[in-house]
């Protein structure tokens, strides 16, 4: 064939292949560029050739859709744990320990006193044990207070001495109940007068905030006072609670009293009767530590 011939043929089949390129679908471009876009923007899990036929033959040609299940990878999560919280049983059964033996025990205390008493300082040795089912405690006090207000004359010194015992019971759930009772000895410089007295009631040992407290609620009738007839709720609150297993703890004690004047001859029915129909009522606060071995 001559030359200009052969060259002709090789112009022309040059010419027929560029125009077969060019007339491919868009749909095929558009698979390719997607596929190029993907392999530079994206850093694949595997980037061979394998990977990137995989993610253009997954091309929707109706929609030109990437169907990247499996060939793009997404980011890894983090799984964020939701804390659970735990029942209030639970929590004290982890922190709460009981006493294997009695503990001695002190606590100083600074006296907000009602009923025409000044304020005061004070201070009360004993005894106690915290068992799961038993929680007993005795003290003798000594308390510095004297009457301030009590309609005799030149009542310049006095103090309240006490003895004091608490026996409560506790259940599987930490509430326990029971009494406290004891007797009381004020001396004055006028006269002295002495009482006992009991109480009921119960309280809990409690965890919140990251803390532990203890609080109980009693109630003191008047059938133990036949003098003044003194009655009234009292109100203790003591931070950490005992069985945090701690050797320094903050008391609070709140005591309201209902009372009548004091009954000075019973046998007079009707100095007794006025005396009874006078009634007041008072309050007391005591903040102190218990200090405990």
């Amino acid at each position: 064939m001559p030359r200009c011939g052969l060259l002709g043929s090789i112009i022309i089949s040059i010419a027929s292949l560029a125009l077969a390129q060019n007339s491919t679908p868009t749909s095929t471009s558009s698979q390719t560029t997607s596929t190029t876009q993907a392999g530079s923007g994206v850093q694949l899990a595997d980037a061979s050739p394998v990977a990137n036929v995989s993610l253009a033959a997954s091309v929707v040609p109706a929609t030109d859709d990437l169907s990247i299940a499996g060939t793009i990878p997404t980011a890894n999560a983090i799984a964020v744990a939701t804390p659970r919280v735990k029942p209030p049983l639970t929590e004290r059964q982890e922190q709460f320990q009981f006493d294997r033996r009695p503990r001695l025990m002190f606590m100083p205390k600074f006296n907000l006193n009602g009923s025409g008493f000044g304020n005061s300082a004070s201070a009360s040795a004993g005894l106690g044990i915290d068992t799961k089912h038993l929680i007993l405690e005795t003290f003798a006090s000594y308390n510095a207070a004297r009457k301030t207000n009590d309609g005799t004359v030149n009542n310049r010194n006095g103090h309240v001495r006490s003895l004091n015992a608490s026996a409560y019971y506790r259940l599987s759930n930490y509430w326990f109940l029971g009494t406290s009772g004891g007797w009381d000895k004020l001396s004055t410089t006028n006269y002295t007068k002495q009482v006992w007295g009991m109480n009921f009631g119960g309280g809990s040992d409690f965890v919140a905030g990251g803390t532990s407290f203890r609080l109980i609620a009693a109630y003191k009738p008047a059938a133990f006072d036949y003098r003044n007839g003194t009655q009234g709720p009292q109100f203790q609150f003591i931070l950490p609670s005992p069985l945090a297993q701690g050797h320094v703890m903050f008391v609070e004690n709140l005591d309201i009293t209902f009372l009548h004047d004091t009954i000075t001859d019973p046998n007079n029915k009707i100095l007794t009767e006025r005396q009874k129909s006078h009634r007041t009522h008072t309050a007391s606060l005591s903040l102190g530590l218990i200090l405990r071995f």
